[in-house]
């Protein structure tokens, strides 16, 4: 396996004066913009108590990758893939392991380290086109072309962490019943019970129908207002505009489909509202009607 190298920078006691840890250490000297002492760093702090964290991996990734030193930056990268596909740092990993692409199918050993790591992701969906791409030895594949086909899929773009706690936080749809009888049933009552429906529960469908919209209305307003963070405001870093626009696209898409059921919710309850208010009209008009008011026959008159 290809060892990454370990070196600990030569102000490693900065830390405990500085810094509250190596991996802000890392970070910070990577903004500074001396990578050698930031990849140190950060190497201590993947080895360390941040040996799970996918976040340290891509900034050590990144360092290595300013160092020039790219076999060693492409592995980094596809351990914090590993660690976690589905969010913003995994999908930027799994974006510059495609654009690398090349050179990581021209090295053997490179190519089964990475595919061997990229396989760790829980999500096979995710897996199974990365994985394919980097044990095939068949054609060279380009940094872009791989990228517009991973990223083909909305789901693939989003942030899938964000999107599960959005998820946890969601309430279920209410589902409303209808308010009274429907117009089908309603047109096949007697003259009799129609207009008698006046009286007996026109006014009071329509109020409960008005109130099943103001809940749905209020349904979907609260989830609007936990999921609009899905969106994201701001790029990631390293990432490109056009990139970014992608990712809003498909932020948006994942949005639609989250609030389609409350959306649907809201319209139904409105059109029970409206047939509602369809059938207490009808009701009025058979209790006016001279249809209605038939008489019993012709009294008899008794001398």
């Amino acid at each position: 396996m290809l060892a990454l190298s370990s070196e600990a920078p030569a102000s490693a006691q900065a830390v405990t004066r500085e810094y509250q840890n190596t991996f802000e250490a890392g970070v910070t000297y990577f903004k500074k913009g001396d990578y050698k002492t930031a990849s140190g760093y950060l190497r201590r702090a993947v080895n360390g108590a941040y040996r799970s964290n996918a976040s340290a991996y891509y900034w050590l990734a990144s360092s290595l990758l300013k160092e020039n030193r790219i076999d060693e930056a492409m592995i980094a990268f596809a351990q914090a893939y590993s660690i976690s596909p589905h969010s913003e740092v995994g999908h930027n990993s799994m974006q510059t392991l495609h654009y690398y692409k090349t050179r990581i199918k021209e090295s053997e050993t490179l190519r089964t380290q990475i595919a061997s790591l990229v396989r760790k992701s829980a999500d096979t969906t995710m897996q199974r086109s990365p994985a394919a791409s980097f044990d095939s030895t068949n054609g060279s594949g380009s940094g872009a072309g791989a990228s517009s086909s991973s990223g083909s899929e909305p789901e693939l773009l989003v942030d899938q962490e964000k999107l599960r706690s959005i998820k946890r936080q969601l309430k279920p749809v209410t589902k409303h019943s209808r308010p009274g009888p429907s117009p089908n049933q309603f047109m096949a009552w007697p003259m009799s019970q129609q207009a008698n429906y006046v009286y007996a529960g026109a006014f009071q469908a329509i109020e409960q129908a008005q109130s099943n919209v103001d809940e749905a209305k209020r349904e979907l307003s609260q989830a609007q207002a936990r999921s609009n963070s899905l969106v994201p405001a701001f790029r990631a870093y390293g990432e490109t505009e056009q990139k970014f626009d992608q990712r809003k696209d498909a932020s948006k898409q994942i949005l639609d489909k989250i609030l389609e059921p409350y959306k649907n919710e809201v319209e139904s309850c409105t059109n029970q509202l409206n047939d509602a208010v369809t059938i207490k009209n009808r009701a009025q008009q058979a209790l006016n009607t001279p249809l209605y008011y038939q008489p019993y026959g012709v009294p008899r008159i008794y001398r």
